[in-house]
């Protein structure tokens, strides 16, 4: 793949060298041309006459003339080839940086898709590894029983939910790098009461409370998929927060963005993680060892793109033993 780009780079260095050297050529050559022109005119208007050069032969004035105009003519290829080649090596390495700037972003997106492959292929490996495992380790005991039985099926069932958990967060994921969907008018009331729905058995199952504090306001949004983020933003907060206190939403409308924050209190995020919490696959240790919460760090990065979908930006601020604040700046381009 690192090769495919460097000689992708190559090419159009080249292409971009050609273009500017016919340019210049041509450029050259009529600039050639038009000087000569002029020259040879501007010296025939000249009356005729006579001199004697330094040995005493008597020459014409239009032998004079002409001396004259393959002199400047052999000065003026001279300046045009040096012209040319200081245009090839500038031109040359112009050309290259511009290459390099316009595969740029096809590069970076090769190596997320390459690396993201590898994480996908080694999250679905775990499970699948985990099943294949345990039902070997079975077919080998010729004392299998029934409970046994039952104790492996429930060990593949969860295997199985996860993967169809992944598979699902997955498909999200690649949805939203399709084309942007149609942003419609979504006002706040629309937008909590969606919020609500999804949430309250999640909310139910954990004990937790959600406070929503809001002026009313609409804006422009896809009222899908930013309800999934919210949900991912209060499903991330119950696994990491402290269920006796609330989880807070609050919005504020401000000139040109609707700025959200979602805080709940908790162990909070280590410094170190913060620049990396919405990368694709990323869970750090704290979460891995302490807490041992189930996830594959898919969350967060499907939130990130939901966001930037709508044009926004997403943050996250950590206060460690104290809580956990993510800021949400969505455009909006509708007010009332």
């Amino acid at each position: 793949m690192i090769q495919m780009i460097r000689s992708a780079v190559a090419q159009l260095t080249f292409y971009y060298v050609l273009i500017i050297m016919i340019l210049s050529i041509s450029f050259s050559i009529i600039l050639f041309n038009v000087s000569t022109t002029e020259l040879s005119r501007g010296l025939r208007k000249q009356p005729s006459i006579f001199f004697q050069d330094q040995i005493g032969a008597v020459s014409t004035y239009d032998q004079f003339r002409q001396a004259r105009i393959d002199e400047i003519g052999i000065s003026l290829r001279s300046s045009l080839l040096l012209f040319n080649l200081a245009v090839l090596f500038v031109g040359g390495g112009v050309s290259y940086i511009l290459a390099k700037r316009t595969l740029e972003p096809i590069e970076n997106a090769i190596e997320s898709q390459s690396r993201f492959t590898a994480d996908a292929a080694h999250e679905l490996r775990t499970p699948l590894t985990t099943m294949q495992t345990e039902i070997e380790v079975v077919l080998r005991d010729t004392n299998f029983t029934k409970d046994e039985a039952k104790e492996l099926l429930e060990s593949n069932l969860e295997e199985v939910r996860n993967l169809t958990a992944l598979s699902n967060t997955l498909l999200k994921l690649a949805k939203s790098n399709d084309s942007p969907q149609e942003l419609k008018c979504l006002s706040s009331d629309t937008l909590y009461k969606n919020i609500r729905t999804r949430v309250k058995s999640l909310l139910v199952q954990h004990n937790a409370k959600l406070i929503i504090s809001s002026e009313k306001f609409t804006f422009d949004a896809d009222g899908d998929t930013l309800t999934e983020l919210f949900v991912i933003l209060i499903d991330n907060a119950i696994k990491y927060g402290e269920t006796k206190k609330p989880i807070k939403l609050s919005a504020i409308k401000k000139q040109k963005y609707i700025e959200f924050k979602l805080i709940n209190s908790g162990q909070g995020i280590n410094p170190k993680d913060l620049s990396h919490i919405f990368e694709r696959f990323y869970r750090s240790d704290l979460s891995r060892s302490k807490l041992n919460v189930q996830g594959y760090g898919l969350g967060l990065a499907l939130a990130k793109q939901i966001v930037e979908m709508h044009h926004g930006y997403i943050s996250a601020q950590s206060t460690a033993g104290k809580e956990t604040i993510f800021s949400i700046k969505i455009p909006l381009s509708t007010l009332s």
